[in-house]
Order: structure tokens, then C-alpha cells, then sequence
């Protein structure tokens, strides 16, 4: 309980122990979104008329 709230509280004071901490969640949510923008864009393309 007590290393809960002393995190609690370096997680109030620090900004950068937050952006730290944070920072594998946003470039994995960025490497996600470039996937999903890479897999439309391809299957926009192979979606044409079928002849």
C-alpha cells in the first residue's frame, strides 16, 4: 500500500516519470495506426472491379 502511494504521488509530481512511463503506450497506438492506414491503403488497391 505504501509503494502504491509513493508511486501515486511521483506519478502526480513528475511529468517526466509520466511521459516515461507512457511513452511504449503512445508509439505502440502510432504503430498501430500506421498499420491500419498501410492495410486500408493496400486493400483499397486490390479492390477493384473483378473482370
Amino acid at each position: 500500500m505504501i509503494l502504491a502511494i509513493a508511486f501515486a504521488i511521483a506519478w502526480i509530481t513528475k511529468p517526466n516519470l509520466r511521459q516515461r512511463i507512457e511513452r511504449p503506450k503512445h508509439l505502440f497506438a502510432e504503430q498501430l495506426k500506421r498499420y491500419d492506414q498501410q492495410y486500408r491503403e493496400s486493400t483499397q488497391k486490390s479492390d477493384g472491379p473483378l473482370k
